[in-house]
């Protein structure tokens, strides 16, 4: 044996088992017990190990699906605090939803329904509006909204300027089902039947500002945690469907006033929920995907 390689000793050895068995704890999922082989080397490997912050100042090592799964877990909590405020503490606010002649791609789209009810699911406000085209089929089927339907409602120009003062009167936070959708149809039909000029009825800042609008659909998205790597976040869900895995029973769908009473119920199953269930298992994957 060379004088230069000398037998390790015990302790050295010990203390060489226990660095490695250090390392590898290092680079273990601390959840569902994977290793990153590589033990950090390759920071572009699937296996990679991340130190994460939670519960105050502590430091967790989690695999990108885990991680992925505990930040899921955190904003759930989030969102039912939140949510349980907001009912707890009476907090008034408007759910607004409204009815189209088609999506906001089409040039001419615009509201034939609109309904907005408060926190406690009465109605503030609803009314049909006649529209300057003929009832599109494909609409009517959805919403049942035919040209028969809709003779005799007043035009949009007609009932916006109680909206406007029902919305900028006390200016409560606003919340939707796909809360850009319904804010982006009042701005086209606003445009479209001349409402945006100075000489009339001006948009309103209170109502333009996206600040003042809160999208439950995006809200339950976070919450339910149908994860997409194609979109890199929460796949949006049918107002149906959260209804339906909430067990919420529900009718009168896809008109105003019972979309916006049937996501006030959304809403308040969730608030429900704080601190009540425990957290589930895994993040939900199946094949439901509703979202625009």
């Amino acid at each position: 044996m060379s004088p230069h390689h000398r037998p390790a000793t015990e302790k050295q050895l010990a203390a060489l088992v226990k660095a490695r068995t250090a390392l590898v704890k290092k680079h273990t999922c601390e959840r569902c017990g994977e290793e990153d082989p590589s033990c950090g080397l390759d920071k572009q490997s699937d296996w990679r190990i991340y130190n994460v912050q939670r519960e105050g100042e502590i430091i967790h090592r989690y695999c990108i699906s885990c991680r992925l799964y505990f930040r899921w877990i955190d904003s759930r909590q989030k969102i039912e605090q939140q949510l349980h405020t907001l009912f707890a503490e009476q907090i008034p606010f408007y759910l607004l939803d409204t009815e189209t002649t088609g999506k906001l791609e089409s040039r001419t789209c615009q509201i034939v329904e609109i309904a907005i009810i408060d926190q406690d699911a009465q109605v503030v406000y609803q009314s049909l509006c006649k529209p300057d085209i003929t009832m599109p089929a494909s609409a009517s089927e959805v919403n049942g909204l035919t040209d028969e339907v809709l003779a005799d409602a007043p035009t949009f120009t007609q009932i916006w300027p109680e909206v406007v003062k029902i919305l900028t009167a006390n200016e409560p936070p606003l919340y939707a089902w796909n809360a850009e959708f319904d804010r982006q149809a009042l701005l086209k039909t606003a445009t479209r039947f001349g409402l945006m000029v100075p000489e009339m009825l001006q948009w309103p800042e209170e109502v333009k500002q996206k600040s003042r609008w809160h999208c439950a659909m995006k809200m339950h998205a976070r919450w339910y945690g149908e994860w997409s790597n194609g979109k890199d976040n929460y796949r949006w869900q049918s107002l149906g469907w959260a209804c339906s895995d909430l067990e919420i029973e529900g009718s009168n769908w896809h008109r105003a006033i019972g979309d916006a009473q049937q996501t006030l119920r959304v809403l308040q199953a969730i608030a429900d929920r704080n601190g009540g269930y425990p957290p589930p298992d895994e993040m939900p994957s199946h094949q439901y995907y509703y979202g625009e």
